[in-house]
């Protein structure tokens, strides 16, 4: 790393330090505004030859935003490399799907049911395919977003009034057919084995199943268990998923 880099690394870190330590919210806006300035500039000069800047002006401030939101220390991360490695992250997604861009930067394909015997939702479209040897930053920040995509589930599941239990059930499911069809589990397996115990609304005997035998409950055997017919759950479950999509757009997180 050259002088140069360095001193914009160091910037950064220094900025974000003090929005952790300000509780003035005008005071936070404004560093965050400044924060977003520095980096802005670093990237019209070193990164528009790859990027087209200007075309993604808007999604380099929402993640510089959601990452002062998101960023916490751990081990030996920076903000400064999790912020960039975040924007890395976004720009080569928002360059293949320019239309798609999330609030909370997580795109989430909601459930699309094309036959009875085909029920798979595509939870974790952000990280698609993760490939092996990508830096720890970007391990990290993808990790983050998987919390974050967990967390709004828990939101949406908490406010159901009726069938909880079911509809978590098939959830969990869901949850591990993505991980597993993502390749998410090579990320860090302990990790994701013990979201677990950070996520209630999560099956229990279905996710330690999983991990311990790599075996997933049928759709049918799910609905069996809470004595209900697996065209019904689906019905339930699609639109269980229609209201997720609303009550997604809402929560802003």
């Amino acid at each position: 790393m050259n002088s140069s880099s360095k001193t914009f690394y160091s910037k950064i870190n220094s900025i974000f330090s003090e929005i952790q330590e300000t509780s003035n919210p005008q005071e936070k806006n404004n560093l965050i505004r400044k924060l977003t300035i520095i980096i802005w500039n670093e990237l019209n000069t070193n990164w528009s030859r790859k990027y087209n800047i200007e075309e993604y002006a808007l999604e380099i401030t929402n993640c510089i935003i959601q990452c002062t939101k998101l960023f916490k220390k751990e081990k030996d991360y920076e903000f400064s490399n999790y912020v960039i490695a975040a924007l890395k992250n976004e720009l080569k997604n928002a360059r293949k799907k320019e239309n798609s861009y999330s609030e909370n930067q997580i795109s989430i394909v909601f459930c699309n049911e094309k036959d009875e015997e085909t029920y798979v939702t595509d939870f974790f479209s952000v990280s698609v395919n993760y490939k092996k040897n990508i830096s720890d930053e970007e391990k990290y920040f993808i990790f983050e977003e998987l919390k974050q995509s967990l967390k709004i589930l828990d939101s949406a599941i908490q406010k159901e009034k009726e069938n909880k239990e079911l509809k978590s059930a098939f959830i969990t499911k869901d949850i591990l057919t993505q991980l597993d069809k993502k390749n998410f589990l090579e990320i860090d397996l302990e990790k994701i084995i013990a979201l677990e115990k950070q996520f209630s609304f999560l099956n229990k005997k279905i996710w330690r199943n999983f991990f311990s035998e790599r075996e997933l409950p049928t759709q049918e055997m799910i609905a069996a268990v809470f004595g209900c017919s697996k065209s019904n759950a689906s019905k339930m479950m699609s639109r269980f998923y229609e209201r997720l999509k609303i009550h997604a757009k809402k929560l802003h997180i």
